[in-house]
């Protein structure tokens, strides 16, 4: 049906033409187009466009040939009371997004960009002529419908399942569209609206979303569920361990959902010796440890660790490094002292002979008996005759020399003395004259008279 105003205008128009049949004119009118010439045909008559994309809505229009167009427009309005509908042209949401074009005669296209969910409506052509009332606008107009695209993807997973993703709208797309399916933003061969994928494994799951012409779904997550895998155990301290210390051992695997137990088991005992991801304990023993993953969907054993003893603690290295030093330096000081002395000892030895010497000195003495306060200071109470120096090997075989002398009173006093320096170490420039001297009485046969107070008198200097 059309409104009142494009029946007047069209009324009016008609008796103009044929006055007397415009009536049967009216009733005539069938669709967009009218028996007397006045028509609009939409071609699509709907749409269903992705949001982001640009859309071509066309149409053709008939009139009577004695008009000529003098305006034509798009619009989302119907006209009404008599008023003129607004031009997309002019309409602040759509003035630089629309644009159209046509041959101003027969045909007028719209062409709209980046549209949006409030694009969605009816859009109707418009046209008006150069006569007084020549004025019309199409009635259906073209429905477009805005959509965006989904993944739809199945909420549980396992591995091993067949799983079938689908690239949705919420309407039928008007043209035949190319899809294309991306996984962690790498495109992937299928070009249909589905992704199959055959046996799933862990290795499926990631980002996935579908594209059309460049404009992309929203990214869903592929959550693929599977028991424990690649179990391994890692060791701290990394380094030696000694008995005794404490060892930490950690148990790792890739499982979804994540490993819920943790069990620790040592080879060759049948009862579990620790539990959690974390295991820390004194050891004391070696032995093969391992550790029991288990999740929902499965479990698996790792594999096993051997823990040995393998050195001493740094601290006792320590210790032991600092007695070695302390050993060593007190060695090397000894060795030094000793090497001086020997060095001192061979320097001695190789000295010439002269300086190492021993003197023999035999000395008869007479001495007056009287009180000494009664002699003169300048006489000598002991007189030497006779000095003997002999050599290192000299050796007195059977009496030392005696020399006899007679005082100023007569009295005749015999004496021996010898003076040995045998074997003594002396520096150069050392002077001894004298190491021993021994005083005996002489012989009787050499005595002249005899004395009535004998003495032997012994004396050691050195």
């Amino acid at each position: 049906m059309r409104s009142d105003k494009t029946v007047s205008d069209f009324s009016v128009m008609s008796f103009r033409i044929a006055p007397p049949t415009s009536l049967v004119f009216l009733l005539l009118i069938n669709g967009g187009v009218a028996q007397s010439g006045w028509g609009v045909d939409y071609s699509p008559k709907s749409i269903c466009a992705l949001k982001g994309s640009t859309v071509t809505m066309g149409c053709t229009y008939t009139y009577p040939w004695s008009h000529s167009v003098q305006r034509d427009f798009w619009t989302k309005q119907w006209p009404v009371n008599g008023t003129e509908p607004p031009d997309l042209l002019n309409d602040p949401e759509y003035r630089d997004r629309v644009q159209f074009t046509g041959d101003k005669q027969h045909n007028s296209t719209l062409r709209l960009r980046d549209v949006t969910e409030k694009d969605q409506s009816k859009y109707y052509f418009r046209f008006i002529t150069d006569q007084t009332g020549g004025k019309w606008q199409g009635l259906n107009g073209v429905d477009l419908s805005v959509t965006v695209l989904q993944v739809e993807v199945p909420e549980t997973v396992t591995e091993g399942d067949n799983v079938t993703l689908t690239c949705k709208t919420s309407c039928s797309l008007t043209d035949s569209p190319t899809f294309t399916w991306y996984k962690n933003g790498h495109g992937l061969s299928s070009r249909t609206d589905q992704l199959h994928l055959q046996s799933v494994s862990r290795e499926d799951k990631g980002r996935y979303h579908c594209a059309v012409q460049g404009l992309k779904s929203p990214e869903v997550t592929l959550n693929v569920r599977y028991g424990p895998q690649s179990v391994s155990v890692s060791i701290r301290p990394s380094g030696e361990i000694v008995k005794g210390s404490s060892v930490t051992l950690t148990c790792s695997s890739d499982a979804n959902p994540p490993v819920q137990n943790y069990t620790w088991f040592k080879e060759g005992e049948t009862s579990p010796v620790g539990s959690g991801w974390n295991y820390s304990f004194i050891l004391n023993s070696c032995g093969w440890y391992y550790c029991f993953t288990q999740n929902e969907l499965g479990s698996k054993n790792s594999s096993a660790v051997y823990l040995t003893f393998k050195g001493l603690s740094m601290v006792v290295i320590y210790i032991i490094a600092g007695a070695v030093a302390v050993c060593l330096g007190i060695f090397l000081i000894i060795a030094i002292v000793c090497i001086i002395r020997r060095k001192r000892r061979n320097r001695s030895s190789e000295e010439p002979k002269s300086n190492q010497e021993n003197l023999c000195s035999c000395v008869a003495t007479n001495a007056t008996i009287h009180n000494p306060t009664t002699e003169s200071l300048n006489q000598e109470n002991i007189l030497y005759a006779t000095v003997d120096q002999c050599g290192l090997n000299n050796k007195r075989s059977k009496q030392s020399p005696v020399i006899s002398s007679s005082g100023p009173e007569g009295e005749t006093e015999y004496g021996n003395i010898q003076h040995c320096r045998s074997k003594v170490k002396t520096t150069e420039g050392d002077d001894v004259h004298y190491a021993s001297i021994r005083f005996a009485p002489a012989a009787p046969a050499h005595s002249s008279v005899d004395i009535k107070d004998p003495s032997v008198i012994y004396s050691s200097v050195s």
